[in-house]
Order: structure tokens, then sequence, then C-alpha cells
């Protein structure tokens, strides 16, 4: 606060004031001239060293100068406009607890502590690759049995949102010793490795068999959810393997439930984002019960309640990019749900926010 610092005792008598300038005590400067006035005060500027007979700052708004001298109307409050040192933290606070996700506005708070240097947990080491003869580098399609590989580059994206440290492992063939013998090279290597396709019933889905003959243990497969049942949960050596499903919407939905959490809880995150929040939905939808839907939703507004006001996204089925693409997150309802009207009670999550710069946003 610009203004001037004074002590109480001088303030006798009634109303005005006029009290003599003894100086200036500045931002960065030191006190050894500012010794207590008699009976007179100093100019003093915003975050200025405060002297320890200074009971009060009044702003120099509330003051007439006439050059030498400073008049004062009303009776300064004891204490205002002075920042007590420790009076934000008191000593033996944890600053930042072990498990924060470390932001700019954490960066900020341990400076101003004089702590200037923290340890970090490693991001964790993600390996992704997809898997199937018909897919092929986006531009590099030689026939139109072909098809993009979309979902690896989507996986690696959002795996990169999530603060891992990615590699990319490109595309291993529809055979069961290619498929073999990628685990094995793989196994250790990283903390966690993630695949779509080839990981449901059909007859070139080789990966289940893959990771036990490659030496690993398979965890779990098939969830109650739609679209993206069979998952696969999985250990080859010390490394985790997560297999989604090859359809987009499948694997984006297996990768925001399942994945997302795993790399938090490699990057050793106290508190995980990206979990689920309650919304409330804007159309009619009757669906089979018996197992949780995932599914795009757009962000419609607010109800009367506050909550996020939500539209479902159609054609939503597993394989629909468009949708994706238009959507703000994902909604979902529970496996014994099967009528959704406006005003119902669901819960949805939010995509990852991108990160990218402003060079690579779409003009």
């Amino acid at each position: 606060m610009d203004g001037f610092a004074v002590a109480a005792e001088v303030f006798s008598g009634s109303a005005p004031w006029s009290l003599p300038i003894h100086g200036t005590i500045s931002a960065g400067g030191t006190l050894a001239e500012a010794r207590q006035p008699d009976g007179g005060c100093y100019r003093i500027y915003t975050g200025a060293p405060v002297p320890e007979w200074c009971t009060s700052v009044v702003p120099i708004e509330n003051v007439r100068c006439d050059g030498s001298n400073a008049t004062f109307s009303e009776l300064p409050v004891h204490g205002s406009h002075i920042r007590r040192k420790g009076e934000n933290v008191a000593i033996g606070t944890r600053l930042v607890a072990k498990g924060t996700r470390l932001e700019p506005r954490h960066i900020s708070h341990l400076i101003a502590h004089g702590v200037s240097q923290v340890s970090v947990y490693q991001p964790p080491k993600v390996g992704i690759f997809s898997t199937g003869d018909e897919l092929a580098v986006s531009g590099a399609m030689r026939s139109a049995s072909q098809i993009a590989d979309s979902n690896r580059p989507m996986l690696i994206a959002y795996a990169q949102s999530y603060g891992a440290q990615v590699d990319d492992l490109g595309i291993v063939p529809d055979d069961p010793d290619a498929s073999i013998a990628f685990f094995e090279t793989i196994k250790g290597r990283y903390d966690l490795v993630v695949s779509s396709g080839a990981v449901s019933v059909g007859g070139k889905d080789f990966l289940k068999e893959a990771v036990l003959k490659a030496g690993g243990r398979l965890e779990s497969w098939r969830v109650a959810m739609k679209p993206g049942k069979p998952v696969v949960f999985a250990r080859i050596g010390s490394t985790v393997y997560t297999g989604l499903p090859g359809n987009p919407l499948a694997a984006l939905v297996g990768f925001e439930v399942f994945v997302s959490q795993q790399i938090q809880v490699l990057s050793g995150a106290r508190s995980k984002t990206g979990l689920f929040m309650p919304g409330t939905a804007t159309f009619d939808w009757n669906r089979k019960s018996g197992r949780s839907e995932f599914f795009p939703v757009r962000l419609a507004g607010f109800d009367s309640e506050g909550r996020v006001k939500l539209d479902r996204i159609e054609p939503s089925n597993s394989a629909s990019l468009h949708a994706i693409s238009q959507a703000d997150g994902l909604g979902m309802v529970p496996a014994d749900v099967g009528k959704i009207a406006p005003g119902t009670s669901i819960v949805w999550k939010p995509f990852p926010s991108a990160s990218a710069p402003l060079s690579e946003l779409i003009s």
C-alpha cells in the first residue's frame, strides 16, 4: 500500500493532524534511516519493509500533502495495511502435500516461501501400439483394404496429456509368433504398455495368448461395459499391460476409464484428475440394461441447481470417430438403468484439456 507509516502515539488531540514527513521507505530498501520519528511520519511504498514502531499505514489517497507535511483527517485503524511476517502460513504447515501434481500455482507458493527445489516422481514410461494387418500409417495406405491407424496417435496424445513419457511402438501384425516376440522384447522396459485391437475372440485376436506365452500373467479379461467389453489387464514381468478394443470409441472409453487412472497411480498422484462428475441429461434414450454404457456428450448449459446439462451425440456406436471429435466428454449410465429422460441425473467425465501451443490450434 502506498501511503504513510505512522505511530499511534502521534495522534493526540482532535483531527486534523498535520505531521512532518521525515523521509521515504522504498520497496527493496532498508530501515537504517527510518528511525522512529518524533511526532512525524514516513512516506512508504508498496512492498517496502515496515519499521517496528509503525502501527498503521495510511493510504496516500486518504492524506493531504503540502510538500513537507502530511495532514490526516481520521484516526488510523491500528495494524491497517500492514502484512505481518508469517501471517499466511504458520511454522510447521505443509506447503504442498506429497503426491500433488505440480502446477504453476504450486511453484509460486513454494518459491515465495523459500523453496526453490523439490523432488518429483519420474513420469511413468508408457508404450503404445496397435495391431492389425489392415492398418497403415496415415497417408501411407497402399490399397483399398487398408485403413488409417487413428487409434494409436489418439492414445499417445491422451497419455501425454496425463503426464506420461510415451514411446510409439508402431503396428504389430496379426501373427501369433510376431505378437509373442513383441511382448518378449518390451517386458520390463516400460511401466505400462497399452494396445488397441486383437483382444476379443476373433480368429486374429492373438494378444491374450501371446502375453501368456511370453511369460506374462493374465489378471482380468472382459468388463461389463459398453463399448469396450473385451479389455485385457495383464502383467509381463514388471510391466503392466492393458489391451483395449480396436473400435475408436471403445478404445477411447477404455483409456479414459482405466488407462488414465493407471498413469496417475504410476505417477504417484495423491488425488486423481479426470474422475466422473454429476450432470443431467437433455435427451430421451431407451437402452438395453445390463452393462454400464459410455457415450459422447456435449455441454448444453446448466440446470436450476447448477449441474451441467448434457446432450448425447449420435450416432455413438463404437466406431464413430465423428461423434468423438464433436464431444466435450463421456457420459455414463449404470448397468441397471434402461430409460433416460430429460432431467435424469447421469455422470460424465470431461476430456482432458488440450495443452497444445497456440501455433497448433486449428485455424
